[in-house]
């Protein structure tokens, strides 16, 4: 490992990354931007060579030409970003650099407002990676954060060994911190999520979860990425962590009384949906459970039709399907689409008599010629497949003699 014990070693390499950086800032070309941020991507790695000790001693003169390196490049990140001339990888490396630096060039600094300027710098860079699907380069920038907080103490909210500003109100940073380590954790729960890590996805929320209490407003914030995850993993047919966390999203977003009904009906549909997909016959009941809580949040024809599909998978009685059919097709806002999808759905389960009986009853509902054709093709369709041909005559015959 080089040490870079010598301090004329120490000054050269100043001297080059404040002449990059310089460069960098001067430079309108993208390409030529892109060359010289991977030359200080790769000079960065330099930088984690150089010990731990001779970066700590590093005289006055060169931490404060490390620092404006730092603020120089953080500054070309928020111009480019502004100006919407670069790429958010590029944002990501400028970030990246402009962090790293600053945290390596103060080792062993225990000023409060440094520790806190690297946390805030630190979380957005993991944020700006992870935007950029890059888990790894997020988790790096992410770690160093972790070590922002812990040397600020946040779990106890010690003030001991440190220097605050005397200026600021305690409520004030403590809020600023407090919302910095919700980013940094829900960032690595996302890291977590990326490599399949549930559990301890889990953990991280857990732990944003305890900060939700001071800060209100992010448990929307909270309550979307656990969608999120569920999402995904439903997309991956990851059944487990699935239900857990939309069954999460759910309590978060139950507990926000700003968040619509119409919201939590929506994740409690995939919720069932999930259910289903995950084994119909062992969890239709909870896949019932949770159809029946998003139609007390909000009824919607989405949700009714996700109730006959249930009825369907389990083989529920007769009575009860139809009881369900009966009530989407009472809906007000039940459109064609979901009309037609719920007849196939019927037909596909060989319920023939309430396909055929349905198509009846909706041709008064739909009475626009097209939507009207639409059940008559369909109606034919089914009568078809049941071998009813006399009842298919008396259709045709009935159009012919309305045309």
């Amino acid at each position: 490992m080089l040490t870079y014990s010598k301090m004329e070693d120490i000054n050269a390499f100043v001297r080059k990354l404040n002449s990059l950086v310089s460069k960098l800032c001067a430079e309108d070309d993208s390409c030529k931007c892109d060359g010289i941020v991977d030359q200080l991507m790769l000079m960065l790695d330099k930088v984690h060579q150089m010990s731990e000790a001779a970066l700590q001693k590093l005289p006055t003169e060169q931490e404060l030409q490390f620092q404006s390196s730092s603020v120089s490049l953080w500054n070309v990140a928020v111009a480019k970003k502004m100006s919407g001339s670069v790429s958010d990888l590029f944002i990501a490396k400028l970030r990246h650099l402009a962090c790293n630096i600053s945290v390596a060039s103060s080792l062993g600094n225990t000023n409060f407002a440094v520790l806190k300027r690297h946390l805030s710098m630190t979380s957005k860079a993991g944020s700006d990676w992870l935007e950029c699907d890059n888990p790894e380069m997020a988790d790096q920038c992410l770690n160093l954060a972790l070590q922002m907080l812990h040397s600020l103490d946040f779990t106890s909210l010690s003030s001991e060994g440190l220097t605050k500003q005397q200026d600021m109100p305690e409520a004030s940073w403590l809020q600023d911190l407090q919302r910095d380590a919700f980013k940094v954790y829900c960032c690595k729960a996302q890291v977590c999520v990326a490599h399949d890590e549930y559990e301890e996805a889990n953990d991280w929320i857990k732990k944003a979860k305890t900060l939700v209490g001071a800060l209100p407003q992010e448990s929307d914030i909270l309550a979307m990425l656990c969608f999120n995850f569920g999402f995904d993993a439903l997309k991956r047919k990851q059944y487990a962590p699935c239900v857990d966390w939309f069954r999460e999203s759910y309590e978060l977003g139950k507990s926000n009384h700003e968040v619509e009904g119409s919201v939590l009906a929506k994740i409690l549909r995939l919720l069932a949906s999930a259910y289903l997909e995950w084994d119909p016959e062992q969890y239709a009941q909870k896949a019932i459970n949770a159809v029946g809580l998003a139609n007390a949040e909000h009824s919607h024809p989405a949700g009714l039709h996700l109730k006959v599909k249930i009825n369907l998978l389990s083989k529920a009685a007769g009575s009860k399907l139809q009881a369900a059919v009966d009530e989407l097709w009472a809906h007000p806002e039940l459109n064609l689409d979901v009309a037609t999808q719920t007849i196939r759905l019927l037909t596909k389960h060989n319920r023939l008599d309430i396909a055929v009986g349905t198509c009846g009853k909706l041709s008064n509902r739909f009475q626009n010629k097209d939507d009207e054709g639409k059940l008559r093709v369909l109606q034919i369709e089914i009568l078809l497949k049941s071998k009813d041909l006399p009842q298919v005559q008396q259709i045709l015959n009935d159009c012919l003699s309305a045309g």
